[in-house]
């Protein structure tokens, strides 16, 4: 209390509205909302009996740069021997003569000594005192230009553990790269559900060093895929928290989310589903809406990391009114970035394909065009029902376009830094092209199945 009392320490009330505080959720019947985060594994080990400090350690190497760190010894440098012995000729007095003699460091100068240190070339600092305008001007240039430490200018790469706990095999790489003794060297790529892998394979021609895809069809018993699996679920984000990759792209499961659908199990009313719904539907409801949930906790985990991000799923998609979705974009909501969010809302018939199949790219970069849209200068394929090879047309149309996947590729090898865009770059110049590329390939050449079906605009 005297130590409150004397530093006139005062106390205040303050109050949080409920829907900025989860803790009222239970008191206001609300579903109790998700953690912000996840805890990184160096706090898990922290908890452990006794605590496990290897996770921590690893973690502060990789954030924290100690190469540029003097020793002790080196910021302490005092000299061998002083005058403060020696008797100046005019006694004892005050004088400056008896003063001691300045150190090593004094002698250098802190200039002298930084550069000594740091092995950076630092401009002279000017005395304290008046100056000239054009004296101001030509220091403020020198700094702006004054090089800059080789460690501070590029930070190396350090791999994390829960990188390093990922099977070599499992990594996707560029063409030439040996899986052998593979180590990466830099923050690589995720993409969730990644069927084809086609954007995957886009992001390592872009630069990316490596990608890891997670598909249910290729789990194995020893490297399960499946995102419903917690373990993996966590995998994915201590691998965002701990800085091992640049970018996470994810299309979840839209097999309840989508409106062809015959008969709708969602409306307006329902978004969530029909509690009547048959048994089988009942349980792709469910997994829609776990995902669902799932993939808009983890954009906000990499809008806090850093991490660029997107979500694509067909722009009618009952995913896009769900509460956790519509919170995100909701201005006045403890969930929203706003000022980083982006949607691009494109028509895959842009990039060559015979369908329209207009999808949306919930994005929180900044190198998409808002729209990429048909022309309305052609008829598309309507997809539903049985298509050639008798598979549903939905199915056929789930992959990417090649031109899209680049597209998208460039847009987040833009951001991160993988590459740099060409001179008069664009979305639209990407389309083009890759319409003339899908033209001559014949890649959807779908003429006698095209026949059954009445086009649609």
């Amino acid at each position: 209390l005297p130590t409150v009392i004397g530093s006139r320490l005062h106390s205040k009330g303050f109050w949080l509205p409920s829907k900025l505080n989860p803790c009222d959720d239970p008191t206001r019947d609300s579903p109790l909302r998700l953690p912000a985060c996840s805890s990184p594994g160096w706090y898990q080990g922290l908890c452990e009996v006794p605590p496990n400090f290897a996770e921590l350690d690893a973690f502060v190497r990789h954030v924290y740069d100690f190469s540029d760190i003097p020793q002790l010894s080196a910021l302490i440098t005092l000299p061998n021997k002083t005058h403060c012995d020696e008797p100046a000729d005019g006694g004892i007095g005050g004088t400056a003569a008896s003063k001691c003699a300045p150190s090593c460091r004094s002698i250098m100068g802190p200039v002298a000594d930084a550069e000594h240190i740091s092995g950076a070339t630092v401009p002279s600092l000017p005395l304290p005192g008046k100056r000239s305008r054009r004296s101001k001007r030509k220091s403020k240039r020198a700094f702006d230009h004054a090089p800059i430490s080789a460690s501070f200018a590029s930070k190396v790469f350090v791999p994390g553990p829960v990188l390093l706990s990922v099977p070599r095999d499992k990594f996707l790489l560029p063409l030439g790269v040996k899986r052998g003794g593979f180590v990466p060297t830099g923050p690589g790529v995720i993409c969730l559900f990644s069927g084809s892998k086609r954007w995957a394979k886009a992001m390592l021609r872009k630069g990316a060093p490596f990608v890891l895809t997670f598909e249910i069809r290729e789990s194995t018993e020893l490297w399960s895929q499946d995102l419903m699996s917690q373990p993996v679920r966590k995998l994915v984000e201590d691998l965002i928290a701990e800085g091992a990759v640049h970018a996470v792209g994810a299309g979840p499961v839209c097999a309840s989310f989508s409106t062809a659908v015959t008969p709708p199990v969602r409306n307006s009313e329902f978004p969530a589903g029909f509690p009547w719904a048959s048994e089988n539907m009942r349980k792709k409801i469910k997994i829609g809406n776990y995902f669902c949930t799932w993939c808009a906790k983890l954009f906000r985990l990499c809008n806090q990391c850093g991490v660029i991000c997107w979500i694509e799923n067909p722009a009618p998609s009952w995913l896009w009114r769900q509460r956790c979705f519509a919170r995100l974009l909701h201005k006045d909501s403890s969930w929203s970035f706003n000022d980083c969010l982006g949607s691009w809302l494109v028509d895959y018939c842009r990039f060559g394909t015979p369908w329209r199949k207009r999808t949306r790219f919930l994005h929180n970069f900044t190198s998409l065009n808002d729209r990429t849209l048909c022309f309305r200068e052609h008829e598309h394929v309507v997809l539903r029902g049985v298509g050639p090879g008798k598979l549903m047309w939905t199915s056929i149309a789930e992959p990417y376009p090649y031109g899209l996947a680049d597209a998208l590729a460039d847009a987040c090898s833009f951001s991160v830094g993988y590459s740099k865009p060409p001179m008069n770059y664009s979305i639209d110049k990407c389309a083009a092209h890759a319409c003339k590329h899908c033209s001559k390939l014949r890649e959807y050449d779908f003429t006698c199945a095209v026949q059954k079906y009445s086009p649609e605009r």
